[in-house]
């Protein structure tokens, strides 16, 4: 069960997510997947909120939206309903914005997740320069940091060598096919489920929380279902190739 050993008070986790839970780029439809992945799960004490950071449209609206998020999320701060920010991040705009987003969060206390998306990263992420610091310390101040694959883990570790301790390898998961099985391509074995992915993002972001000053709260920045510890990663296997380069969708990113 991946419910076990769950927390006494509820954890509450606010995902910024390019366009929201509904949105249909490919972090949003990520993100999504976990949810559902969640709600099947029916982890009650565990209440995860996606809002966009980007939002829809015209780039020219992301301020709104950027401005939105953090607003919700002080407001959250304030009533004592958020434990964990879950950063969903990718190149160019979308780490500017996310700059603001961490920024905010150390202000108020709040500890951060940094998930790491976009197959261009490493060259938008220079090795000098101010930008590139601003980026380490982007990194640097995140309690946990999600990468798809061994390559995108030494590259984080190259330019962010404090935070490297703290970087955990998650594939992107996939649904199991409803049909069976015919033809050619992959096998399932060679598939990230959405529990799968759920399991793994709970230990790889199980002390998110620890670094809070609050000690019930060494659990996944996700949804809390795994004991506090260290990573069990089936998705190792998985990880040993660089990751791909994405293709632009012409959709939001960050």
């Amino acid at each position: 069960m991946l419910h076990r050993d769950m927390p006494t008070k509820m954890l509450n986790v606010l995902v910024a997510t390019p366009s929201g839970r509904d949105g249909q780029g490919g972090i949003d439809r990520i993100m999504a997947a976990l949810g559902d992945e969640l709600d099947r799960q029916g982890t009650d004490n565990v209440h995860v909120e996606f809002a966009a950071s980007r939002g829809k449209g015209h780039i020219a609206l992301s301020p709104f939206y950027l401005a939105a998020f953090m607003a919700r999320m002080t407001a959250l701060r304030l009533a004592g309903k958020v434990d964990v920010v879950h950063i969903n991040l990718s190149s160019r705009g979308s780490t500017y914005r996310k700059m603001q987003i961490a920024w905010l969060a150390r202000l108020l206390g709040i500890p951060y997740v940094l998930h790491l998306h976009g197959g261009s990263y490493d060259e938008f992420w220079e090795a000098d320069g101010f930008m590139s610091r601003r980026i380490r310390s982007l990194f640097t101040g995140a309690a946990r940091i999600l990468v798809l694959g061994r390559a995108w883990r030494d590259f984080v570790a190259l330019r962010a060598p404090e935070a490297a301790d703290r970087i955990v390898v998650l594939p992107n998961a996939t649904a199991h096919p409803a049909l069976p099985r015919r033809g050619g391509g992959d096998t399932a074995a060679g598939r990230m489920s959405g529990a799968e992915t759920a399991r793994i993002s709970c230990s790889s972001a199980a002390s998110a929380t620890a670094r809070a000053p609050r000690n019930w709260a060494k659990r996944c920045a996700i949804c809390a279902t795994c004991p506090a510890g260290a990573p069990r990663s089936p998705a190792t296997a998985m990880s040993k190739a660089p990751a791909p380069r994405q293709p632009s969708t012409g959709l939001p990113t960050g």
